[in-house]
């Protein structure tokens, strides 16, 4: 008996796939494999400083943790590596978004998101557009989406719980 009957293996299918079977469910997934979607194409790119306004993502210091547990045991079961922590460089352009910048990154709820260790920030001009500073944001990364969705889909096929097709749906 299959308890979850899932339509598209993208990233969603992928982690729903993966929290119902770690609950003991069983689920049977259906996807029509396209190459150029979203999910295959994604740069998986995780940070917890976004937007013009400069503010934490919604719920950082709860989804963070759990994400990362989550891309850990992943990588463990499959034997394989997703997720790559790295800072992630924010391009400040102006000295008004300088200021913006440095003024946020003083904030107590900001502040152990952002690395005061220096590194050589010179490197990075010949290949920048010019750039008054960077900011080095922590509890960055980027988790590889192609190669997670492939090692789900390939578990599926594995148990038989996976088909390939293309669904049209008619009103």
């Amino acid at each position: 008996m299959i308890n979850f009957l899932i339509v598209g293996q993208g990233i969603g299918g992928s982690v729903l796939t993966a929290r119902l079977k770690d609950f003991g469910k069983s689920v049977f997934v259906i996807d029509k494999l396209n190459p150029n979607a979203s999910s295959q194409v994604a740069a998986g790119l995780v940070n917890p400083i976004t937007g013009r306004r400069i503010v934490k993502s919604w719920m950082a210091d709860t989804a963070l943790p759990i994400a990362f547990d989550f891309y850990k045991k992943a990588e463990e079961k499959f034997g394989q590596r997703f997720f790559h922590s790295v800072d992630a460089l924010e391009l400040v352009g102006s000295v008004h978004e300088l200021n913006e910048w440095t003024r946020r990154a003083d904030e107590q709820d900001l502040q152990h998101y952002f690395s005061q260790e220096s590194f050589e920030e010179a490197s990075y001009r010949p290949c920048l557009k010019d750039f008054k500073k960077l900011m080095r944001i922590t509890q960055s990364g980027w988790m590889n989406m192609p190669a997670y969705t492939k090692a789900i889909r390939e578990s599926l096929i594995s148990e038989s719980a996976f088909q390939m097709k293309c669904l049209i749906i008619r009103n």
